[in-house]
């Protein structure tokens, strides 16, 4: 059986500084790697001499790429394209980099694609299995960045063919945790009702409006188990042994427990301990059903997250709510 033993490797990270990345540090750090997580500054992976010179720069066993720009429904709809062309830039150099040019072999051992749930078909609802990925477009409320994540499994598979690379893609589901952006601008759900039903509190307003319908359903995952299981992927996953088909390298990291807008409303308006009611308005819901299908995560990792969805919201707001004016200035 594979396994990377991650105790005095060298893991770079892009996107290290980020939401998701910082939590991915800690836990490749618990494990004894040591973590090169540059910052935008230093090397702009943007930019394609910047991914180069990263890579040529330092001698790396792994290498994740967690580096996006993202967002709620309100960003995506304002700068699809930028969203776009960024993304696509960064995932492109970052992967060609990954290959010494004069040698034309892979720099590291092994190098992780994090995608999202955003790149199935939105047709699959709630039965969103790896296999299925190709089969239908991409809902167009997130088709900027959905993209890309579905075109990391493809840009894998052909630095694989050519070069021979060790390259896996991981779907997540949607995240929320402690550090969380809370910016309404690029703030996911869970976040952005957080900070509604806070403020809601605060000003003891009568009712909260919220956008979409009550009973679209969403998959949501607490930011620390989603970190644990990328750097169990890391160290245990390459390939489905039980498939050979093009979703091989691919895995979803997520719950698998697909809850209504309503029921994840209701527990944040619970635990903040607002009073008034819910009134939905029915504007933008974008994709009625979304949820990861989890069982090869399951099998193959033999793990499945710890945290409930109760249970990490409180953890989180146990975070916000002290620490809410810096956490709603951050971008």
């Amino acid at each position: 059986m594979y396994k990377m033993e991650l105790k005095g490797k060298i893991v770079g990270i892009c996107g290290g500084s980020g939401f998701l990345g910082k939590q991915i540090v800690k836990k490749l750090e618990e494990r004894g790697a040591v973590v090169l997580a540059p910052r935008s500054n230093e090397y702009d992976f943007r930019k394609e001499e910047d991914a180069e010179r990263f890579f040529s720069d330092n001698k790396m066993d792994a290498f994740i790429h967690s580096g996006a720009i993202y967002g709620g429904l309100g960003i995506n709809e304002r700068m699809p394209a930028d969203i776009y062309d960024i993304n696509m830039r960064m995932a492109l150099n970052a992967f060609k980099a990954a290959i010494d040019s004069e040698t034309e072999t892979p720099r590291v051992e092994k190098m992780i694609a994090i995608g999202s749930a955003c790149g199935y078909p939105s047709a699959l609802g709630t039965d969103m299995r790896e296999e299925l990925m190709w089969n239908g477009p991409i809902d167009k409320s997130v088709r900027n960045y959905g993209t890309i994540k579905k075109l990391m499994e493809t840009i894998g598979h052909v630095y694989r063919d050519q070069y021979g690379l060790n390259a896996i893609n991981l779907q997540l589901a949607t995240l929320y945790g402690e550090e969380d952006t809370f910016n309404p601008e690029r703030s996911h759900v869970p976040a952005a009702l957080m900070r509604k039903f806070v403020e809601a509190k605060d000003r003891n307003e009568s009712s909260v409006e919220l956008w979409g319908v009550p009973d679209t359903v969403r998959e949501f995952m607490y930011v620390k188990d989603c970190a644990e299981g990328i750097v169990r992927a890391l160290e245990s996953f390459k390939g489905d042994p039980e498939t050979d088909n093009q979703s091989k390298y691919t895995l979803n990291l997520g719950t698998g427990d697909a809850v209504t807008i309503d029921e994840l409303a209701t527990t944040i308006k619970e635990l903040v301990g607002f009073k008034g009611e819910l009134e939905y308005n029915g504007k933008s819901p974008g994709q009625k059903e979304k949820a990861l299908e989890v069982s090869r995560m399951k099998r193959v990792l033999g793990w499945k997250p710890p945290t409930t969805l109760k249970e990490g919201l409180k953890k989180a707001l146990g975070w916000y709510i002290p620490n809410k004016d810096a956490a709603d200035a951050r971008n």
